[in-house]
């Protein structure tokens, strides 16, 4: 056989190789729902920059409505929401109807009703501990990062039996659960005492994250205590898995000052607070490789991919 056939025939059986472990390793859906992620994810990208003081042209309809529409039981705004920049525009400028005491929780808060009958919860700016993650007042712009972030125990067995349990026994809220405790371990809340959802629909809804306040205090501090359901249960939406490296090497920072830029109350939160997603990002993805390496992929990466409803 020449040279020239043998390069061939050895390119072939490379490629042939290379393919196999592609397939042997993600099972074929895997690599298709990884290329789904990217794709996803450079939507996301793509729509992170939100233009300041953008109006709703194009319907009568008013930002309030708009809003309301995107709600689903899985998630609270779709992935693509052309809309947004003029709904959060409508937000910090439309005018105050009537305002009230706040309820519920011991911070001091406001409940305001805006033009249009909307109502929101209004916290006063305060100040930046430097203690633990869950000392002292709540912190106005925590609220504002933690919304542009989501755009995306010691007892060790806890988890085994968790898992017998209605709802965390099937269906998607212990994944949930667990996704809640990776975004919390970001932000650095460790003030979610409990958790809250759409419907009692056995567990299908989404949780609702409200209420994070208590988040972005001490930036050189990580609580690892909040990802105790993920180190403990040693399981990860395939999904979540995929954003969260694709977020890696100062691209979540790189991310979320791209998204802060237009915020009304920018720069929102400090370089050190920013640095810190990117380190915290690392002890995630340390402690999944870690459960990747003690109970294998098939028990660690879980494929829970659910059509989204919408009105």
């Amino acid at each position: 056989m020449k040279l020239k056939q043998r390069m061939v025939v050895l390119c072939a059986v490379l490629l042939l190789l290379g393919l196999a472990k592609i397939f042997l390793l993600d099972g074929g859906e895997g690599s298709a729902a990884s290329r789904r992620d990217l794709r996803a994810f450079r939507k996301m990208e793509a729509g992170l920059s939100l233009s300041r003081g953008a109006r709703l042209t194009h319907t009568l309809q008013s930002p309030w409505e708009i809003a309301s529409q995107w709600v689903g039981p899985r998630e609270v705004y779709p992935e693509e929401t052309p809309e947004l920049a003029a709904v959060l525009t409508a937000l910090s400028t439309a005018r105050i109807e009537r305002a009230d005491v706040g309820y519920k929780g011991t911070q001091l808060k406001a409940l305001l009703v805006l033009d249009g009958g909307q109502k929101v919860v209004f916290k006063p700016k305060d100040y930046v501990v430097e203690g633990e993650p869950y000392a002292g007042y709540d912190r106005h712009n925590a609220e504002v990062a933690a919304f542009h972030l989501d755009r995306w125990e010691y007892d060790e067995s806890y988890c085994d039996a968790v898992k017998k349990m209605p709802p965390y026994d099937a269906g998607p809220r212990l994944l949930d659960v667990i996704d809640t405790a990776i975004f919390d371990y970001l932000i650095g809340n460790a003030d979610r005492h409990h958790y809250e959802s759409f419907q009692d629909d056995g567990g299908a809804s989404m949780l609702i994250l409200l209420d994070n306040a208590k988040s972005f205090g001490n930036a050189a501090l990580d609580e690892r205590s909040i990802l105790a359901p993920l180190y403990q249960c040693c399981m990860i939406r395939v999904s979540t898995w995929n954003r969260l490296n694709l977020l890696r090497n100062s691209v979540l920072s790189s991310a979320m000052r791209q998204a802060l830029a237009f915020d009304p109350i920018h720069p929102v939160l400090a370089d050190s607070h920013l640095a810190a997603l990117d380190r915290r990002l690392s002890g995630i993805i340390a402690t999944v490789k870690q459960c990747l390496e003690a109970s294998g992929p098939d028990n660690t990466l879980i494929e829970d991919r659910m059509n989204l409803p919408h009105p």
